[in-house]
């Protein structure tokens, strides 16, 4: 017996409750091998039917960004806090920072 799997190419929405977002990534500093993997991200982000977008403006619900794992960041910097203000959007964006560890290149300081 043989079976075949038919994939929809067509962008459909799969739950009433489900509905689509704009998105959007700052990169940050210092952070090219992240950076990099992102494009294939935003792609997908797309192919489902959400709005990823290349400049800030209006209304935007998920902000992307990077930072070095490891790194503070400064508060006035971070765009959790400064988002909406240093881009003009219409309300605060729900935002996500990313950071690649480097494998054993940090001992978390509750391990024995």
């Amino acid at each position: 017996m043989e079976s075949t799997i038919v994939r929809e190419t067509s962008v459909r929405q799969r739950h009433d409750w489900l509905r689509r977002i704009s998105v959007a990534f700052i990169p940050g500093p210092n952070n090219d091998s992240l950076n990099g993997i992102m494009d294939p991200q935003l792609a997908k982000l797309e192919t489902l039917g959400h709005t990823v977008l290349d400049q800030l403006h209006g209304q935007i619900d998920l902000l992307l960004t990077s930072a070095r794992f490891g790194k503070p960041v400064s508060w006035r910097q971070e765009l959790m806090f400064s988002a909406r203000r240093r881009f003009g959007l219409e309300r605060a964006p729900t935002v996500v920072t990313l950071s690649k560890r480097i494998k054993g290149r940090y001992i978390r300081p509750w391990s024995a």
